[in-house]
């Protein structure tokens, strides 16, 4: 047995034990300004990772920095649900890599999501987000295809918007060769995910070219000047820390204009005429309240949204299904949330 199987073992006996030995591990209860409490498996993953003095990203060389992000979504995740196809792609006239996820049994011109993962614009990958992925397109039944935007700080701003644009254009003339309907494609992702989900949507607007279907937001970054209120509430202690978020914002926006439109969606002069959205944001995240104001934003523009704050969750629960139950419950609602902007109940 691995050391990696090891730790996942203990660490899922740990978060397993009876609620007052979890209790005792996890410390006082935690309350946020809204009045939110704090989950309590959650804080005790947090108190261990604390204890065990697992590395901060933003304390890593970027390398081994997105090599522990992968590690550490391996140690709270499940097994990986088996997929009828899981296809290597590249797209055409790039070295751009992408992954198709087929669960099986779909119809034909069923939807698909186009799914950007999480990590500051610097780590993070397909394999990061393999199992997000898998769970998305068996449990909300659609092709899911996953995108490997170039990263910084190799490949600073704007090349992940750039990376997210030509693959939403090449999804518009070929979804139907990955079995898809291409009038059925949602555009999300988490995080710098859901960042680059949404500018492409403005992008493509602006060029007056088709938008997707619709938009899945899942704890984004809309505003880039980190200037919310939820910034300073949860700078530190809740996994993503104001440390961890320059580290990010260093090496991808370098010396880029962070209120550029392209890099902080917030900014846009006019949110009009974008897909409908489903914003997820959790109560206790640094970019909460940007997600929140964007869904106000977007609706107050006429754009069909949908809000749900996940109270006692922190940032990155999506990768959390292994370990943390109220993680898992919010996924599956997650899944209604997709499957509603596919038009489906």
């Amino acid at each position: 047995m691995t050391s990696s199987t090891l730790q996942r073992a203990a660490l899922r006996f740990i978060l397993r034990l009876p609620k007052p030995l979890l209790r005792r591990i996890a410390g006082p209860i935690v309350r946020n300004a809204r009045g939110d409490t704090l989950d309590l498996q959650t804080q005790a993953l947090l108190s261990v990772s604390l204890r065990l003095k697992i590395p901060r990203l933003h304390t890593l060389p970027v390398a081994q920095a997105r090599q522990q992000t992968i590690d550490d979504t391996a140690l709270i995740g499940i097994d990986p649900p088996a997929m009828a196809a899981v296809h290597a792609l590249r797209l055409p006239g790039t070295n751009l890599p992408l992954r198709h996820y087929d669960p099986g049994d779909l119809p034909a011109g069923a939807p698909l999501l186009l799914f950007a993962h999480g990590g500051g614009f610097v780590v993070g990958d397909l394999d990061s987000h393999d199992l997000s992925c898998r769970l998305l397109a068996r449990d909300a039944r659609c092709h899911v295809l996953a995108v490997d935007y170039r990263l910084a700080p190799e490949h600073p701003f704007p090349a992940a918007t750039d990376d997210l644009l030509a693959v939403w254009r090449w999804v518009q003339q070929h979804a139907d060769q990955l079995g898809a309907d291409p009038k059925r494609v949602v555009i999300g992702g988490d995080s710098a995910g859901g960042n680059l989900a949404t500018i492409t949507c403005l992008r493509a607007r602006d060029a007056g070219e088709p938008v997707p279907l619709g938009q899945l937001l899942i704890y984004p970054g809309i505003d880039l000047t980190c200037a919310m209120t939820s910034h300073t509430e949860f700078a530190r202690g809740f996994f993503l820390e104001d440390a961890m978020i320059a580290f990010f914002l260093q090496h991808y926006l370098g010396g880029a204009d962070p209120t550029h439109p392209n890099a902080s969606p917030w900014f846009a002069d006019s949110v009009a005429g974008l897909p409908p959205a489903a914003v997820i944001t959790c109560g206790f995240d640094p970019l909460r309240d940007e997600g929140e104001a964007w869904a106000h934003r977007l609706r107050d523009a006429g754009v069909p949204v949908s809000l749900r704050c996940e109270p006692a969750l922190v940032h990155g629960f999506m990768n959390m299904d292994g370990a943390i139950d109220a993680a898992a419950a919010a996924n599956t609602r997650l899944v209604g949330d997709l499957r509603r902007l596919f038009g489906e109940a």
